[in-house]
């Protein structure tokens, strides 16, 4: 019978066990853990639209040179070297009939598209 009691204590000490008081040391850790999945997924988010971003911006440039040179569809103008400032975006378009440095205004709304041959 004496095998059996300190069973029999050990199920006391559990059942009537408090619920563990967590430390602010884990508290830390856990706050650290779901700050660090916050700033990845907040990263990650702001990654896809940058590169969604950038797409639209060069398809957008793309399609307004075509529109000012005339006789060109958006597909074969190539645009690189993209600046874009406070006011203002330049950036240099390849065409089959030639080189070309452009620019417009912030929004590159058509009629502020202008762009010379080099």
């Amino acid at each position: 019978m004496n095998g059996f009691i300190p069973i029999q204590v050990n199920m006391v000490r559990y059942l009537i066990r408090p619920e563990p008081s967590y430390s602010m040391n884990y508290m830390d850790v856990d706050w650290k853990n779901e700050m660090k999945k916050a700033i990845l997924l907040l990263v990650s988010g702001l990654s896809a639209l940058a590169v969604i971003g950038c797409g639209n911006e060069t398809a957008n440039l793309q399609s307004e040179t075509a529109r000012y040179l005339g006789g060109l569809t958006s597909e074969q103008v190539t645009v690189y070297d993209i600046d874009r400032g406070m006011v203002d975006v330049k950036w240099k378009a390849d065409t089959p009939n030639g080189k070309y440095s452009c620019e417009a205004d912030q929004r590159v709304r058509s009629a502020s598209v202008k762009c010379v041959k080099k």
